[in-house]
């Protein structure tokens, strides 16, 4: 098997197109040394190459154990997220701080504004995962690995949403539990429909159903499908495009 195979099906099940190029090039280094190693043994480049790449290990093996440990999961710092500023606002408006207690049918315009709150949180949410993109963020960054502080994504609006509307403990505690699960479960939904697309598609080579120098549309396994194009990149109808990745919904691709 040759280096640029071993590394398409070793990395292929990484669902996060950064994190699989990151991992592509540490792979690509080990191969790299295991074949200066060989060559110093006295091996021809093709043998050193092809002993390098079968020292790596099975492709498939590598990058099942990859799936495992970058497929789209529940969204923890998030849900922590959640939890602390919704408890935190709940707070100050049980407290008497936001509204005078006790809290009663004077609370409705608050309680208003937090279904409207959580009606743009549950949009915003799909709408982030669907273009694989924050929508509104500040250090969340959707949650990739980041830190807990600023305006991050659709949860400022979820938590705003639910320390609106409850007028009591019980309600604070049921709502966070209620709105986590059904963002958690939207976001992995989407998340893993993507992946199931990109997996599908990914290295494939189609055929460009015109001629398209950003968005168009290829041939590939009998599907047309719409793709971008790599930057400074043109597709000439009829030519072979080879899958790169995906963004948001939509496929990349680039010139063989």
């Amino acid at each position: 098997m040759k280096p640029d195979d071993f590394l398409k099906k070793a990395t292929k099940p990484i669902y996060n197109g950064q994190v699989r190029s990151e991992v592509k090039e540490e792979l690509r280094d080990c191969i790299e040394d295991l074949t200066e190693e060989f060559l110093s043994r006295g091996l021809t480049p093709e043998e050193a190459e092809e002993r390098a790449v079968r020292q790596m290990g099975d492709a498939g093996e590598i990058g099942l154990q990859f799936h495992n440990v970058y497929r789209p999961k529940i969204e923890w710092l998030e849900v922590i997220w959640i939890l602390g500023w919704a408890a935190l606002i709940g707070g100050l408006k049980l407290s008497g701080i936001l509204i005078s207690p006790p809290i009663s049918e004077s609370d409705t315009g608050l309680r208003f504004v937090g279904i409207l709150f959580l009606i743009v949180a549950f949009c915003d949410s799909a709408v982030e995962k669907y273009m694989d993109l924050p929508f509104l963020y500040a250090w969340a960054e959707n949650w990739g690995g980041a830190g807990l502080g600023g305006l991050a994504n659709a949860s400022l609006f979820a938590a705003i949403g639910i320390g609106l509307w409850v007028r009591t403990f019980q309600q604070l505690v049921s709502l966070i539990v209620i709105v986590n699960i059904v963002l958690q479960f939207q976001r992995l939904s989407i998340s893993r429909l993507r992946e199931r697309k990109e997996q599908k598609y990914l290295w494939e080579i189609g055929v460009a159903e015109g001629d398209f120098d950003y968005q168009g549309k290829i041939k590939i396994d009998g599907d047309i499908k719409k793709v971008r194009m790599k930057r400074g990149q043109t597709a000439k109808k009829g030519e072979p495009l080879i899958i790169t990745g995906i963004d948001g919904f939509v496929l990349l691709s680039e010139n063989l």
